[in-house]
């Protein structure tokens, strides 16, 4: 019986043959009438079975020869067989199919040329293809899997086909590239020709709009090129005895430069030592491995992380600035004519004398053809996000993602991702001869890239969601923030900033003078000193003294005495032996307390006592509910705890906004009594007698006095914070062991009191919330801890990711910068939100950047798969023009008969024809974001910048239809 057939009968040894005379390479179980049991086998050792190649199976009459023993590499194993090859004559020829062709018509790849011995299953060589890329399953794991396959037991039984199987494996990928990619298998293919290219980026002649080389200098941003370039240290060759006559099958037309050219370069380039002005970076001088190859340089492209063709090189030693010159020459003759945004991890030292490097490197190697580039590109340099904060000050604002104007949300750091991924593979790719692994990096790279083009359209389509609502959020954020500063410094003020952006978004483009000033850092002169800060902070934490008589009195001072007590409670806390200066506070604290004590038995007790009397008389309806299941007899039972409110839900987690619940230190005498002082005042009883007549005025004032607390208590939390950051800021200053455990122990204490002012804030909202205010009052919000976050005064101090994530609401109303009589601090205030304006305006100016280059980078990605829809269809009309109809199907794979429609395609034509797929997914995802011309042409409308008057009074009538018939409606008057 058949071990892989379902529902398999048990039959006869020749029935077994001639069923499986298609399917060769099943399992078999043989059942032994001597010991009872099925014994498992393989179809090749059945005697009488012959694996025919001609005939469908069946022997052929013209060979005189017996069959060839061979060893066949399956997916469910390695068995041996009796191959039997056709001997009848073409046609054409009149000679024998050689044996090769044969196997290969049948399905199996010969292992070798001339007398195959060995051959292996197209769909075993495809399992391992994907295997190897996704799961990094190496070639010697794969066979050791068929072998156990094959005998769990007896391992040495099964013949060991590693070194075949690597061979044939090397050759099975360089075809399916060549196929792929609709050349030819030749030795000298053209550059670039086996290279997966990036739909959403610009390539001339292909998807881009037309004339967008007129576009004005303000709009042209979306057209530019935007590309990475790094070192790999771990891609590396060992250096060990290889075969003189290896050579890559890929040559120079993959994602290596080419190699002939590039070895004539290294037996001349002898790399400088290049000084720097910055940070010390592993790409200056860096090598830590002594093989043949020390590491690779790639380019790639910063949006979407796909390898650029020709962007690879081997690094023989350390890297250095004539490695990635030549990466740059190799990989950017295709994008000559665009802009070029280059992240380079020391772009900063990089860019320097560039432009004289690369013509020098042209001029000295004129024989080599990959590196001569008539029109060298305009290019704008730039540092990834996450490399910025090692560099100088001066160097992470004027490269930074996050201020270059034009470059989007684009972070610079494409190729450290890409890197991780290959890394998984270099202990494999370090042992292969130099030819074998530059196909076998060329090959991961492909899979990679046609990975990221079956998902680009759900990528763009999820970035451009996440790009307009961030650009909505940022916008409205900053229009907080104008108002503000329109009413505090006036509309003047905003029109110099804005002014001042300009300038310095042409400086940094045009870069005729580094020496330009810096808008997004604090002046340095404006520094406020750890000394005026403690002074500031304070001033603004003393409890007034002035003595106010009557109700309002009584409650200004309660509301001024709790906050004393949780004063007193934090420092006690904080405290590891209490002092005479805090045993004092302690006294004074209490006496204070019952003085106040006697003032609210007389203005406050009276209409608290009023109020209860009233609430016990007439309970609310929610009340008498409550209560009505506790009755005895005809009486109902208040509370235990009236008129008193639960203080239980006060507290709880610092995430939800509510403050910890306070813990007693141990033996902690002044601390119990203080915390067991009551401070009885109208937010203190429920809500029932707080809704008293009697109760009103009081619950009044407490309220408005509590509002003013706690618009204290936030601008005490705004200067801690600042204090802290500036604190941080200075540490970076301080040199020696003991000035910076000094500073950091101030930074610890300006941490604790950014803590103690959050929870200040939030003991008086939750009072405000007891005393009616609503949830959702625009003023006063529940303090999160995610709330408790600085904002940006330097770059020392930025977070990566900070653009795409919500500013805290603390910031949003600056007015507490404003210190009339204290014009050093002021200074320093009105320079931190200036600060603040400008990196609020440039995160919102890069989302809007990355809306418009993530619209026209969809319209990209429909105009290149309709350009190669219409590029395989001419090569399928050629193929079949020529006799060649295997070609031609293949080719059909790939596009669509126009003789078809869309809509008529069943599921296995939407299988089939992969652009035409990747087209309707980019219409599905698209759809809402860009228009379209018609179903039969994906280029949008309008291809010009401005919509024309009739296109935009099309899209006015179509407002408020549903998205079928504004597509119908839009179609049909557009065509028009």
């Amino acid at each position: 019986r058949c071990f892989d057939c379902y529902h398999a009968p048990i039959v006869c040894t020749e029935c077994l043959l001639q069923e499986h005379k298609h399917n060769p390479f099943h399992r078999i179980e043989t059942w032994s009438f001597k010991w009872c049991i099925w014994k498992r086998g393989e179809l090749g050792t059945v005697v009488g079975f012959t694996l025919n190649l001609g005939h469908g199976g069946n022997l052929c009459r013209a060979n005189r020869l017996p069959p060839r023993p061979m060893t066949i590499v399956h997916e469910h194993g390695i068995t041996p067989m009796r191959v039997g090859f056709c001997g009848c004559t073409t046609k054409e020829t009149l000679d024998v199919v050689p044996d090769t062709v044969q196997l290969l018509r049948f399905g199996l790849f010969p292992g070798s040329w001339h007398r195959p011995e060995t051959a292996f299953t197209m769909n075993g060589l495809r399992f391992y293809h994907l295997l190897s890329m996704q799961c990094g399953v190496t070639g010697l794991d794969y066979t050791k899997y068929l072998r156990r396959s094959t005998d769990m037991v007896d391992l040495e039984s099964v013949t060991d086909r590693h070194r075949e199987l690597n061979n044939t494996m090397r050759e099975f990928m360089f075809l399916r590239a060549t196929r792929r990619a609709g050349v030819e298998p030749t030795k000298n293919l053209e550059p670039r020709s086996l290279a997966v290219l990036c739909p959403a980026c610009p390539h001339p002649g292909i998807n881009m709009e037309p004339g967008w080389e007129a576009l004005p200098w303000e709009w042209a941003f979306r057209n530019w090129f935007h590309s990475t370039s790094d070192g790999n240290f771990h891609a590396t060759d060992k250096n060990k005895p290889i075969d003189p006559t290896d050579f890559a099958l890929t040559l120079g037309a993959a994602y290596f430069a080419d190699e002939r050219d590039y070895k004539v370069f290294l037996t001349h380039a002898r790399p400088q030592k290049e000084n720097t002005t910055c940070s010390k970076f592993g790409a200056m001088g860096y090598s830590r491995y002594g093989g043949r190859v020390c590491g690779t340089v790639g380019l790639t492209c910063a949006s979407h992380m796909f390898m650029l063709p020709c962007g690879c090189v081997d690094l023989p030693g350390a890297e250095a600035f004539t490695f990635v010159d030549y990466c740059m020459l190799a990989c950017l003759r295709p994008w000559a004519r665009l802009t070029h945004v280059h992240g380079y991890d020391i772009n900063c030292q990089y860019r320097k004398k560039y432009n004289t490097r690369v013509q020098q490197l042209m001029k000295d190697y004129p024989t080599l053809r990959t590196i001569q580039n008539e029109v060298m590109p305009f290019i704008l340099p730039a540092i990834g996000k996450f490399h910025a904060p090692a560099h100088t000050a001066s160097c992470r604002c004027k490269f930074s993602y996050n201020f270059l104007p034009g470059v989007g949300m684009t972070d610079g750091e494409a190729c450290e991702r890409i890197w991780s991924t290959l890394n998984l593979l270099a202990l494999r790719a370090k042992e292969m001869s130099p030819g074998h692994r530059h196909d076998f990096i060329n090959e991961y790279h492909s899979f990679m890239n046609v990975t990221r083009v079956h998902a680009m359209p759900d990528t763009l389509a999820k970035r451009h969601e996440r790009a307009v609502d961030n650009l909505e959020r940022t916008g409205e954020y900053l229009k907080t923030i104008e108002a503000t500063v329109a009413e505090k410094m006036g509309e003047e003020k905003l029109q110099k900033w804005r002014y001042e952006e300009q300038v310095w978004e042409q400086n940094v483009l045009t870069r005729q003078n580094d020496e330009f000033p810096n808008p997004y850092e604090l002046a340095k002169e404006k520094v406020l000193t750890e000394k005026e800060l403690l002074e500031k902070i304070t001033r603004e934490r003393a409890l007034t003294s002035d003595n106010i008589l009557g109700l309002l009195g009584v409650i200004q001072r309660g509301v001024e005495l709790a906050q004393h007590r949780e004063s007193l409670l934090d420092d006690i806390q904080a405290c590891t032996k209490i002092d005479n200066d805090l045993e004092t506070r302690c006294q004074e604290f209490q006496e204070e307390l019952q003085y106040w004590a006697t003032l609210r038995e007389k203005y406050l007790a009276p209409v608290l006592e009023q109020a209860i009397r009233r609430a016990k008389e007439n309970p609310s309806e929610e009340q008498a509910t409550q209560t009505s299941s506790a009755t005895s007899g005809d009486e109902a039972k208040l509370p235990a705890n009236f008129p008193l409110r639960d203080e239980a839900e006060d507290t709880g987690s610092e995430n939800d906004g509510l403050p910890p619940e306070r813990e007693a230190p141990d033996e902690s005498r002044p601390w119990l009594e203080v915390y067991n002082s009551s401070i009885m005042l109208p937010s203190s009883y429920m809500s029932e007698v707080q809704q008293q007549p009697a109760l009103r005025e009081a619950v009044e004032l407490e309220m408005e006095c509590r509002r003013a607390e706690a618009g204290r208590t936030l601008e005490d939390l705004r200067t801690t914070i600042i204090g802290s950051e500036v604190l941080k800021m200075n540490k970076k200053f301080t040199k020696g062991k003991s000035l910076t455990t000094r500073a950091q122990a101030k930074i610890q204490t300006a941490n604790n009191e950014v803590r103690k002012a959050a929870n200040l804030y939030r003991r008086n909202w939750v009072l405000l919330i007891a005393l009616g205010m609503d949830k959702a009052d625009p003023m006063y919000r529940p303090l999160a801890k995610k709330d408790v976050v600085k904002f940006v005064m330097s770059s020392d101090t930025a977070d990566l990711g900070k653009s795409k994530h919500a500013d805290s609401w603390i910031w949003e109303n600056i007015s507490f910068a404003d210190s009339p009589d204290e014009s050093r601090y002021q200074e320093f205030y009105d320079d931190a939100r200036r600060v603040h304006w400008f990196r609020t305006s440039a995160t919102r100016n890069r989302w809007r950047e990355e809306v418009i280059i993530l619209e026209e980078e969809m319209k990209r990605c429909m105009r290149f798969f309709f350009h190669y829809m219409k590029l395989w269809e001419n090569h399928a009309k050629k193929r079949e023009g020529n006799g060649d109809a295997g070609g031609a199907a293949y080719a059909r794979k790939y596009v669509l008969p126009r003789s078809i429609e869309l809509p008529m395609l069943t599921p296995f034509f939407r299988q089939v024809f992969r652009y035409v797929r990747l087209l309707k997914m980019c219409k599905y995802h698209f759809d809402g974001r860009i228009a379209f011309v018609s179903d039969a042409c994906p280029f949008v409308c309008p291809p010009c910048l401005t919509p024309c008057n009739r296109t935009l009074s099309i899209l006015r009538r179509s407002v408020g239809m549903t998205r079928r018939r504004r597509a119908q409606y839009v179609l049909r008057m557009t065509r028009s």
